[in-house]
C-alpha cells in the first residue's frame, strides 16, 4: 500500500466534437417533446399498448383462478350452476361476507370444504384485482414521469454545475454538464421502459460523459436526480467557457492509495473487498535517465478513515511486517496469539 502523488487528468470532449455529437442527436431525436407530435404519439400508443397487454395477463390469471375453483366446487356438490353462483358471490372480498351470503351451503355434504375454497377463491381473485391496480398505477406514474423528464430536456443546453448529482467522490466542487443526447430503447416492446430510457451528460470534469437512465424506486431514484439537474441553472455554451472549466479540473495534483504487487490477492480479501478498489494502470514520472514505467494496481477510495478502518484486519507474514512497523506510538498486533508489540525510542549512550 503506497501513497502516490497522482495527476488527476480529466477526457471530455473537444467543444467542436461535442456540438457534432448534439447536431447528430438532435436530427435522430427531433424536437424538443412539447413539439414533437411524433413523439407524444409514439409514447401514447406504447402506454395504451402496455396497458391493453397488462389487463390482458390479469383476466387470464382470473380466468384459470375461476375455473380452477369452480371445478372443485362442483365435484364436492355435483351442480356447475350452483357452483357457478356461489362463485359469482365469492368476488366479494370474503372480509364483507355476511351469514346470509351463502346459506344454501350449510346444507351440503362437504359444506366445511366449500367454504375454504369460496374464501381461498375470494381471497386470491381480489389480490389480482389489487395487483392489477397497482400495476396501473405503476404505468401511469412512469408516463407521467417520462413525459415530465422529456418536456424540461433540450439537447445542446448546458448545465453550470451537477457535481452534487454525480455521487463520486473524485468529484470536484463544479462540474459543468451538457445534455448530448436523449436515448429509448432499441425494440417497440420496451422502448420507453424507464431502464431503457437515457439522458446522456457530457461533463467537464471526473467522467467524459454520464448516462441517467429514469429508474424510480423506494432505494434509488434516478428520476430524482434528472428532476434536479434539469431545474438547475443553466447558461449558454460557448468555446471559451468548456474549454477553461476543463482546464480548471485537469492535471490537479492529489494524494492516493494504491495497492500494487500481489493485487489479485489484494482484491480478493475480505477487508479490502469492502472498499471497492478499482483495477487501474498508471505511468511513473520517469528520473530522467530511465524510461518511464507502467505498474498495474488497486485504488482505493479517497477517504482515510474507510481505508484506516479496514487495514486493521489486513495480516502480512511478520518476518515483512516488521519492517513496516515504524510508529513508536502504535500498538502492533501478532496474528494468531493475541500478543501485541510496541516500539520504544532510547537514546544511544557515547560510552558504547
Amino acid at each position: 500500500l503506497t501513497v502516490y502523488k497522482c495527476k488527476q487528468k480529466t477526457f471530455p470532449y473537444t467543444y467542436k466534437a461535442l456540438m457534432e455529437y448534439c447536431e447528430q442527436a438532435k436530427q435522430q431525436y427531433g424536437e424538443t417533446y412539447n413539439e414533437n407530435p411524433a413523439l407524444q404519439k409514439q409514447i401514447r400508443d406504447y402506454y395504451t399498448h402496455s396497458n391493453k397487454v397488462l389487463r390482458e395477463q390479469f383476466k387470464d390469471r382470473q380466468s384459470m383462478l375461476y375455473e380452477g375453483a369452480k371445478r372443485v366446487l362442483t365435484n364436492y356438490c355435483s351442480d356447475e350452476k350452483l357452483a357457478e353462483d356461489w362463485l359469482q358471490k365469492a368476488y366479494t372480498p370474503s372480509d364483507n361476507w355476511d351469514d346470509s351470503l351463502f346459506a344454501d351451503v350449510e346444507s351440503q355434504r362437504k359444506a366445511k370444504q366449500i367454504m375454504r375454497k369460496l374464501t381461498s377463491f375470494s381471497n386470491e381473485y381480489n389480490h389480482l384485482v389489487d395487483r392489477e391496480k397497482k400495476e396501473q398505477k405503476k404505468k401511469s406514474d412512469e408516463k407521467k414521469r417520462l413525459i415530465e423528464i422529456l418536456s424540461k430536456a433540450t439537447i445542446g443546453k448546458c448545465y453550470s454545475n451537477i457535481s452534487s448529482q454525480l455521487a463520486s467522490e473524485e468529484c470536484p466542487d463544479k462540474v459543468m454538464a451538457v445534455l448530448r443526447d436523449i436515448r429509448f430503447g432499441k425494440e417497440d416492446r420496451n422502448k420507453f421502459l424507464p431502464s431503457r430510457v437515457e439522458l446522456v451528460f457530457a461533463l467537464t470534469a471526473v467522467y467524459t460523459e454520464v448516462c441517467i437512465n429514469l429508474v424510480h424506486n423506494n432505494k434509488w431514484s434516478n428520476y430524482a436526480r434528472l428532476i434536479e439537474i434539469l431545474n438547475s441553472d443553466s447558461s449558454p455554451l460557448n468555446e471559451q467557457q468548456w474549454q477553461t472549466e476543463i482546464a480548471a479540473n485537469n492535471n490537479i495534483i492529489v494524494e492516493r492509495k494504491i495497492i500494487t504487487g500481489n493485487i489479485l490477492g489484494a482484491y480478493v480479501h475480505p477487508a479490502i473487498a469492502k472498499l471497492k478498489p478499482r483495477f487501474i494502470m498508471f505511468s511513473l514520472k520517469s528520473d530522467g535517465d530511465s524510461e518511464k514505467q507502467t505498474q498495474a494496481g488497486l485504488l482505493l477510495p479517497m477517504d482515510e478513515s474507510k481505508i484506516r478502518e479496514a487495514i486493521k484486519s489486513v495480516s502480512i507474514p511478520l518476518s515483512e511486517g516488521v519492517k513496516y512497523a515504524t510508529n513508536t506510538n502504535t500498538s502492533y498486533t501478532i496474528a494468531g496469539l493475541s500478543v501485541t508489540f510496541s516500539l520504544l525510542p532510547y537514546r544511544k549512550s557515547d560510552t558504547k
